[in-house]
């Protein structure tokens, strides 16, 4: 369907949309607002707005590069606060799923830090699939086992509720980030 000047654009009401929908793709998409507004009278502009604003979730607005300066500045503070306030670390994981037929590997990506804890998403999820805050873990290991991506071993995350597998290229150096966090730390069959 093609608009024309005739056919003004009408607004649609989808029944199932909710509060809680929008709120979602706020935080995981953002909006950029570019508004500028003119107010006349009898051809007189009185009032001139000239807006700029970007509404996302703090992770979105970093993932562009937006307010780094504020988030640099909060973690300097809580680390001289002696706040666990690990550097960040990234990268690509699988996930190994658990199925009701049987297991299956995912693609996606996984982020640490000392403040926030793990996450993994894959590309498709509008929210992660794995969220750990530091406390939560209380096990970190390597374990021998083979992913889709090659490697001869899994990084396993345990928490009081699941217990998570994930492969990738830097499993060791995953396990390295972790292992401050968690309560208990065991690498390979040495137990510590």
């Amino acid at each position: 369907m093609s608009l024309s000047p005739q056919s003004p654009v009408q607004p649609t009401r989808d029944q199932k949309a909710t509060l809680g929908a929008l709120v979602d793709v706020l935080l995981d998409k953002g909006v950029y607002l570019n508004l500028d507004l003119i107010i006349t009278v009898a051809d007189v502009p009185l009032i001139g707005v000239n807006l700029r604003a970007t509404i996302a979730g703090m992770e979105t607005m970093l993932r562009y590069g937006l307010m780094t300066e504020w988030d640099d500045r909060v973690r300097a503070e809580a680390r001289r606060d002696g706040s666990p306030a690990a550097e960040p670390f990234a990268g690509e994981l699988w996930l190994l799923e658990p199925r009701a037929s049987a297991p299956v590997w995912r693609e996606g990506a996984a982020a640490y830090d000392g403040t926030n804890g793990f996450a993994w998403k894959a590309a498709q999820d509008s929210r992660p699939a794995v969220r750990l805050r530091p406390d939560e873990i209380t096990g970190v290991r390597t374990e021998e086992g083979h992913g889709p991506a090659g490697g001869a071993e899994l990084l396993v995350i345990e928490s009081p509720d699941a217990t998570v597998r994930l492969a990738g290229d830097r499993v060791r150096e995953w396990a390295a980030v972790l292992h401050g966090t968690s309560r208990e730390v065991r690498d390979g069959a040495e137990r510590r």
